[in-house]
């Protein structure tokens, strides 16, 4: 059997709302927390089709209590049915890259819930935009080491995603119209290293640029049989940057980073700005 359709250990449930994202995280909050004081690990995509949702992403080898959990908040969430969940193994690789990827996802979004537990009192889309320039900046930093490396994963990730920025519309016109913010993020970096400290919410940035780095060592020690195993081309991105397994191994990287800035309430017609701005500062 191909692992194509190979059913993993997870079950995943919609949560439907209306309007904002950003503005939803209040009334969900609740619940995430207290599946993560139950010990049930979890992530989840913010997705629009066939409307807007959380698709929570649950392993259920404990089913009778998740079950119980949204029946607890059944009056206070839109919820949908519990259906299983499965990778994709041509976009994801074979068993043992599925495995850290997912381990991944869980670890970063017991972080994501922390910089939720900040913003309740404040929504705006901004300051979220401004954390997800953090968030790509540590992301890059602590997985690729050398400049060129890094160069190479920002261009990638920029070629993807900038068909939803206006089209014919150059890079620097954008880093312009954007230098007063730039400057902003900027000051604040230098600041921290000046006084030796990051503060906690900095420090947050760091946790899941570790967490893309172990994901990084562990697809290394998979190497290039183990990934190249059940991927297909299918998924691969339009800027090839590497042949086989280093472009494979960066494009589960970015594919990890999209997930995080995707659950952090980053809109994709943002991803793009996004890396440009990260990549206008120097951490």
């Amino acid at each position: 059997m191909s692992s194509s359709n190979r059913l993993s250990k997870k079950s995943t449930i919609k949560i439907f709302y209306e309007g904002s994202v950003i503005n939803f995280i209040p009334q969900i909050f609740p619940f995430y927390l207290e599946l993560f004081e139950h010990n049930i690990p979890y992530f989840f995509l913010n997705l629009n089709t066939p409307k807007d949702h959380i698709s929570l992403k649950v392993n259920h080898q404990d089913q009778e209590l998740l079950n119980k959990l949204v029946e607890k908040y059944k009056t206070k969430l839109d919820f949908g049915a519990i259906e299983p969940f499965q990778y994709d193994a041509d976009r994801f690789g074979n068993e043992n890259s599925i495995s850290a990827f997912d381990e991944s996802l869980m670890e970063v979004h017991k972080i994501i819930l922390k910089f939720f537990s900040y913003k309740l009192d404040d929504l705006d889309y901004g300051n979220f935009l401004t954390d997800a320039v953090f968030i790509f900046n540590y992301f890059v930093s602590m997985v690729f080491k050398e400049e060129k490396l890094a160069e190479d994963f920002h261009n990638m990730y920029y070629e993807q995603w900038k068909k939803y920025l206006p089209k014919d519309i150059d890079q620097a016109v954008i880093i312009k119209s954007w230098q007063e913010e730039i400057a902003i993020l900027q000051s604040f970096v230098d600041f921290a290293k000046m006084n030796d400290q990051k503060g906690d919410q900095l420090n947050k940035f760091q946790e899941i640029g570790k967490i893309a780095f172990q994901f990084n060592a562990k697809l290394e020690e998979i190497g290039a049989a183990g990934l190249l195993e059940e991927r297909t081309n299918k998924f691969e991105y339009q800027l090839k940057i590497q042949d086989g397994y280093h472009r494979t191994k960066s494009e589960l990287l970015a594919d990890l980073l999209h997930y995080v800035l995707n659950a952090y309430g980053i809109k994709n017609e943002d991803e793009a700005l996004v890396c440009l701005l990260s990549d206008a500062i120097k951490t």
